[in-house]
């Protein structure tokens, strides 16, 4: 959940990059956990 959120935080408040690409293209974000 903590990884879930601190992803979701960087993508959409801290990534400059992808608030440009949201100006003129549909972003779809995926998270996959996978166990060690």
């Amino acid at each position: 959940k903590k990884i879930q959120k601190a992803v979701n935080l960087s993508v959409t408040k801290y990534c400059g990059v992808m608030e440009m690409f949201r100006q003129f293209a549909e972003v779809e974000i995926e998270i996959f956990f996978h166990e060690l």
